[in-house]
């Protein structure tokens, strides 16, 4: 029987060489080049570093990790006396072809990459002839270490998944694509720990929260600016590279020049599967066999495996883990804000697959069954057309028909009721989110005892509570008639000043009233300054008072971009709470004078 073409492209498979055993570990990342392209190694295994040698001015303390040509230490930058991450090419193995550009690729996408949950580097250079570069050394383990131990909740699988999407979209928008986003390439941090001597223990994560995920090994990672891999020549015409368990299809099948920010994204839906259920989406018994399973196969819907799991989170994996890129989310941005709406309590935007849909895939997972069914159908339809012609009984077969469709009437009315059922157990789902919410931002304002950071945990509240896209806070500066921005949360927006009865900010400052926008720019009192000053467009905005115990206003609580629509009067309701809540701490804080 003949292999089933790539549903990615519709092209037929070819026969492909495995370079390496066909029974590689599902963590272990994997080369398949086509015939006639094997390369034969001819260097000799030189063994790492010892702890205590000095490396370019760097003290070995220990190996982290090696791989098939290099080693990762952890060592103390001797200058600085800080502990680091020194990554670099074992002797022996520089000459083998593709190597060095590899390496060269991952310090060259790193080096553009500055984002506080991507791993940052520090220096790059050469000992004896040796590349080597130094990274940000994060000292939690991965989060595959974590997943052999313990399955995080699914708010935060959830909440990790969004924080490693905007990540990832910072790179694709500056052209890089990671293709090799699994879990053990992301790096767990507490967020309460400081920079560790080397004596320091190591600490023990054993779940999410609290935690700073950081995206490390970009060694595989291509620039879709120059259409190329960042160290070329890296890779020929229908060589795979990455790990089997999460790429998607596209990359399973070779199909480099298909590589987009859209296969991230799949990989991004495989991490999260594996967060959801506690398994990757495919996994063979061997090489050949998982990717097999990639291209031309559906994973488990994940509430089988975890019947629990509220719906829309699995809408949003699924989604993410469609066969073709154009079905996926198109940016790892959407994903993000779709999560954000997820756990917000908010409706989001993916839709799981309709019944059709489900059934196209049936249909071209088991094509065989298909035939014989529809076959078999066509015959008992024949001879029941056949015996209804002949027979004395037509009449009554007619009667039966119509009782037939009666019957098919009160089932589509069921149907319809079936389906209001599901969207109110859908809102049931997200009011259960809202209040999961609500609970975790409780304890960590019990848990904050600084003004700022109360503020700033206030705003980022707020905004997912509205599953808007930014806030800020205003106080009040009377000696100036004007208001200043105590917190913006937002890319590139600095500190904002008002002067008071300007702009809708100005104008509840001075009326005390609320002020929900569904078009900003149409209104006349909206300043267009800022937008001009940081390139955003607002579109809606809701702009709210905050009231001290006295009555006076001392400043105002402002949301922007409501995702999915405009502002309404319970997200009016919610962020008035939440500007009493900012008013009476600012009133309690002494270095304050409102």
């Amino acid at each position: 029987m003949s292999p089933r073409p790539c549903p990615v492209c519709g092209a037929q498979p070819t026969a492909q060489h495995v370079r390496g055993p066909t029974d590689t570990l599902p963590e272990e990342k994997t080369e398949i080049v086509p015939p006639g392209q094997e390369r034969i190694p001819t260097y000799i295994p030189v063994p790492a570093a010892s702890p205590g040698k000095i490396i370019a001015g760097h003290e070995v303390l220990e190996t982290l990790g090696r791989g098939g040509m290099g080693v990762v230490y952890k060592a103390r930058q001797i200058a600085l006396n800080r502990i680091v991450a020194l990554k670099m090419i074992l002797a022996g193995y520089e000459d083998e072809p593709g190597t060095l550009a590899r390496f060269h690729s991952e310090a060259q996408a790193v080096a553009q990459l500055q984002h506080p949950h991507i791993v940052q580097i520090y220096e790059v250079g050469e000992h004896e002839g040796n590349p080597f570069f130094s990274l940000e050394y994060v000292d939690g383990g991965t989060l595959a270490q974590l997943l052999r131990h313990s399955l995080p909740a699914a708010r935060q699988s959830a909440q990790l998944v969004e924080t490693l999407a905007r990540a990832v979209h910072f790179a694709h928008q500056r052209g890089i694509v990671h293709r090799d986003l699994k879990p053990a390439n992301i790096l767990l941090q507490a967020a309460d720990r400081t920079l560790q001597n080397e004596q320091a223990t190591k600490p023990v994560i054993c779940n999410l929260q609290g935690v700073i995920p950081k995206i490390t090994d970009f060694g595989l990672a291509k620039n879709l600016v120059r259409r190329e891999s960042l160290g070329e020549p890296l890779t020929q015409t229908g060589a795979i590279l990455g790990t089997p368990n999460y790429m998607a299809p596209e990359q399973a099948a070779g199909l480099t020049h298909r590589i987009s920010p859209a296969t991230d994204v799949y990989s991004l839906g495989a991490i999260l599967y594996e967060l959801l259920t506690g398994k990757a989406p495919f996994a063979g018994n061997a090489l050949m066999d998982t990717i097999h399973r990639v291209i031309y196969e559906d994973p488990l819907p994940p509430i089988q495996l975890q019947p629990k799991l509220p719906r829309d989170l699995q809408t949003i994996c699924q989604t993410c883990l469609q066969k073709h890129p154009d079905r996926r989310y198109q940016s790892a941005q959407e994903l993000a804000d779709d999560l954000h709406a997820f756990l917000a309590g908010e409706p989001i935007k993916a839709r799981p697959a309709g019944r059709w849909e489900r059934l196209g895939k049936w249909l071209r997972r088991r094509p065989g069954t298909a035939l014989l069914l529809g076959g078999g159908t066509v015959a008992l339809a024949g001879l029941v057309i056949g015996a209804l012609w002949f027979s004395t009984l037509a009449f009554a077969a007619v009667a039966v028909l119509s009782l037939l469709l009666g019957a098919g009437w009160y089932a589509s009315r069921l149907k319809t009721a079936l389906g209001e059922i599901e969207s109110q157990h859908l809102q049931a789902e997200r009011n259960v989110e809202r209040m999961h919410l609500l609970l975790e931002t409780t304890n960590r304002l019990m848990c904050t005892k600084d003004l700022d950071d109360l503020l700033r945990l206030l705003s980022e509240t707020t905004m997912r509570m509205a599953n808007a896209e930014r806030a800020t806070i205003y106080l009040l500066d009377r000696e100036h008639v004007e208001l200043w921005s105590k917190v913006a949360i937002g890319k590139d927006v600095g500190e904002i000043r008002v002067p008071l009865g300007t702009g809708i900010a100005g104008t509840v400052a001075v009326t005390g009233e609320i002020i929900n926008l569904s078009d900003a720019r149409s209104d006349p009192r909206f300043n267009p300054e800022i937008d001009r000053r940081t390139g955003y467009v607002t579109r809606n905005m809701l702009t709210l008072p905050m009231v001290g115990r006295d009555g006076r206003i001392i400043g105002v609580f402002q949301v922007l971009n409501k995702r999915g629509g405009p502002f309404g009067a319970e997200d009016a309701e919610i962020l008035s709470s939440l500007a009493t809540s900012a008013a009476l701490a600012v009133e309690n804080d002494s270095r304050l004078q409102i």
